[in-house]
């Protein structure tokens, strides 16, 4: 069963015994490899930054009302969307809305070998999720694969992700966004270094010795 802070909280209130919070997490050595080859220009279309989103693309997961006053409001950043979309009426005019903009492309799926490479493209990453009842209970997996790149990212206020900031910004309105994209373009290589380093403590490696070390205190 997946936890989040807030059930680990509410265990806690019944379990007076050690607990301990494992996240998802991404493949820490496949990102870790790519890393130095610095593809950054493989997926560049023109000078202006690249704003970036790897998932699945679907009206119940994506706040597209925030996404087209975004895209509509920066001309100035280009907004590049990797992923599954989904078939339904809603997703498929929100899609189709976005895709008359020109500085919004969808580029489809990618294999997973390839997001290290598509992600490191990237000048900022978003994670721009209604806050509906089911998103609200999520580990965006994404702000770890973002961050193993060393990319920047801004989300939505998502509770899980909340214990990261500063290192990752949150916004929830049109200026909300606008601001936070802005501060996270231009984050420094220090802070792009602790967000590498978030990555790893979260790999499924670092998360299983965790795990072992709190079975093997017997506390």
């Amino acid at each position: 069963m997946p936890f989040t802070e807030e059930s680990i909280f509410k265990l806690k209130k019944s379990y007076s015994r050690k607990t301990l919070l494992s996240t998802t997490g991404c493949d820490w050595e496949l990102f870790d490899k790519e890393f130095p080859k610095n593809t950054k220009t493989s997926y560049k279309e023109g000078d202006r930054p690249i704003v970036g989103y790897i998932g699945n693309i679907s009206s119940f997961r994506l706040d597209f009302e925030i996404l087209k006053e975004l895209i509509s409001y920066t001309t100035n950043w280009n907004f590049k969307f990797y992923g599954p979309i989904e078939q339904d009426r809603d997703t498929q005019k929100s899609v189709d809305d976005l895709s008359s903009y020109e500085n919004c492309n969808f580029a489809g799926e990618l294999k997973y070998h390839q997001v290290p490479t598509v992600i490191s493209s990237f000048d900022v990453g978003i994670i721009p999720y209604k806050l509906n009842e089911f998103n609200l209970g999520t580990n965006p997996n994404k702000f770890f694969e973002y961050s193993a790149m060393g990319v920047p990212c801004v989300s939505s206020k998502i509770p899980s992700l909340k214990r990261y900031k500063p290192q990752i910004k949150m916004a929830q309105s049109l200026n909300d966004w606008m601001k936070a994209i802005s501060e996270a373009y231009n984050s420094n290589s220090e802070d792009n270094l602790k967000l590498r380093r978030i990555a790893q403590m979260a790999s499924p490696t670092n998360s299983i010795a965790r795990i072992d070390r709190l079975i093997l205190s017997g506390d």
